[in-house]
């Protein structure tokens, strides 16, 4: 049986944007690598240790829009980093 690739599970596309970003969780700012974005979600690369399900805010400059805060969880975690999935802030 062919497992499922977690991208098909994506309601928006992500593009490819990889550039450092601001980002703060349980009252604590770092710094870390955001891979791509949508506009549900985003995949990042980080040092830090991050729990599934944990609420992280990023601050970024994103194409076309320009300076933005985000809120998300944790939705999983994998080698590579922290996929994200925003939510209403």
């Amino acid at each position: 049986m062919k497992k499922k690739n977690p991208a098909d599970k994506r309601k928006a596309p992500r593009i490819d944007y990889s550039v450092p970003f601001h980002y703060e969780t349980q009252g604590m700012e770092y710094i870390g690598f955001m891979r791509n974005v949508s506009i549900g979600g985003a995949f990042i690369n980080t040092n830090l240790w991050l729990d599934t399900g944990q609420e992280i805010t990023l601050n970024v400059v994103l194409p076309e829009r320009g300076y933005s805060r985000l809120v998300g969880n944790i939705l999983r975690a994998d080698p590579h980093g922290y996929g994200i999935e925003f939510v209403e802030d």
